[in-house]
């Protein structure tokens, strides 16, 4: 990502904050859907999933800017990766 002004850091930023917002908003979905795998986020999209995160982040269009969460079975945990 780069950084390029005050203004396009705040939209991403903002962006950030709202996969984040749809992460926690679905995830009972993404529960059904991606149990046990983590799970990208972009624009308020589900971009990718995978059980291993390193396959995940190269499978992935832009892992610096997706927010990433884990969908656990069990209890729900999120996970957020700077990479």
């Amino acid at each position: 990502m780069k950084l390029q002004g005050k203004k396009n850091l705040a939209s991403d930023l903002e962006r950030f904050s709202n996969d984040a917002k749809f992460f926690d908003r679905n995830y009972p979905g993404l529960k059904e859907d991606y149990s046990d795998e983590y799970v990208a986020v972009y624009n308020e999209t589900v971009v990718g999933h995978d059980k291993n995160l390193s396959k995940l982040i190269e499978k992935i269009e832009n892992p610096r800017e997706s927010y990433i969460g884990y969908v656990s079975k069990k209890n729900k945990t999120l996970i957020l990766i700077a990479v």
